[in-house]
């Protein structure tokens, strides 16, 4: 009578424990940032590679960058700490919605913040630190000379942040302007000379950096100039740009978009030194100027935040074609990307590239 053998039970294998880890981290780093949510369920090391953040360092050195949205949301009838949000792509269709960041640092509503690469910068009453956009570990980068008072006007140009509205601890009236490398971490502070404080722009300044060059703007007749080149603030009204609100903006390809008086997309045609709206796309879901902010999107599109309703947030990303003289837009997609319980504002919108 033949015997049968009784076959012994496989170990499973975990195939990732085969991998190097290098080489893992190299595959993970290539992945665009909206599969990452996906393929962190894949097994535990994939999980802990991308919520270590070891990949956005590899991802740097490839050269390789994507936008990351990050939205803090408030509510009208408490004074409680903003709730952040990250714009992420989903995994099956090209629709975009707003994942919660538990784990993005408490932030005091007093210190400004400011995007700079692939981090965000925290202007504190005495010092600067930074959160990382990937893992968004905070720690200080500098002490400052300057005091901070909340009400400061920020550009960032070439990898360095200015700060505008500072002052002496022991003398209000001596203001400065801080510059930081965010390469290095250095900073550098100078003082304003006493005839150029006039010039220092405010908060309620709309700016835009277009060709190297900060443009601060209040009204169409009301326009200071900052040259990072020459470190100088300079009156310049003829500069200004025309009658708009300018409560949002953005540059694409070096053209500069707004929204219109009547909520419209336009950009700027320095030529002939007039604003002409964005073709193909009157459609457009409707929304409110002052419930608007563009972005420039992996630097070739534009995303346009809208809130609907104080409940909702929509998305509108729309490929740009210049075509003659006239740009042409085509929306790729629009959806609601959150619902709120209650109704909310939004506080702060920042845009890092990691």
């Amino acid at each position: 009578m033949a015997t049968t053998e009784k076959s012994s039970p496989r170990k499973k294998i975990s195939w990732d424990r085969l991998i190097p880890d290098e080489i893992i981290n190299q595959c993970i780093a290539r992945v665009p940032l909206s599969s990452h949510g996906a393929m962190s369920l894949i097994s535990k090391q994939i999980g802990s590679f991308i919520n270590g953040g070891e990949i956005f360092g590899t991802r740097s050195g490839l050269g390789i960058k994507e936008t990351r949205i990050l939205v803090a949301i408030g509510y009208k009838e408490d004074g409680s700490a903003a709730e952040w949000y990250s714009l992420v792509k989903k995994f099956c269709n090209d629709d975009y919605v707003l994942r919660p960041v538990p784990s993005f640092p408490l932030i005091n509503r007093k210190e400004a913040l400011v995007a700079a690469g692939n981090r965000v910068f925290v202007l504190g009453p005495s010092d600067i630190s930074s959160v990382e956009g990937g893992t968004y570990n905070k720690k200080i980068v500098s002490k400052t000379k300057a005091v901070h008072y909340g009400d400061e006007v920020t550009a960032v140009v070439d990898d360095k942040i200015y700060v505008f509205g500072g002052c002496s601890s022991e003398d209000s009236a001596l203001s400065y302007l801080e510059i930081l490398d965010v390469s290095t971490n250095k900073l550098e502070t100078l003082p304003i000379p006493e005839q150029d404080r006039a010039l220092i722009p405010r908060s309620n300044s709309w700016r835009v950096v277009w060709n190297g060059v900060v443009y601060f703007i209040r009204r169409d007749d009301d326009c200071v100039v900052f040259d990072p080149k020459t470190r100088k603030l300079e009156r310049k009204d003829d500069a200004s740009m025309g009658d708009r609100m300018y409560l949002t903006s953005c540059v694409i390809d070096n053209t500069i978009y707004t929204v219109g008086w009547e909520c419209d997309i336009e950009y700027f045609d320095p030529e002939c030194r007039t604003w002409r709206a964005v073709k193909g796309i009157e459609k457009l879901a409707e929304f409110e100027l002052f419930n608007t902010s563009l972005f420039n999107f992996n630097n070739s599109k534009l995303m346009v935040f809208h809130q609907r309703s104080p409940e909702e947030i929509w998305f509108t990303l729309i490929s740009l074609e210049k075509r003659g003289i006239e740009m042409w837009g085509s929306v790729d997609s629009c959806n609601c990307g959150l619902k709120l319980e209650k109704p909310a504002i939004i506080r702060q919108l920042l845009s890092l590239e990691i």
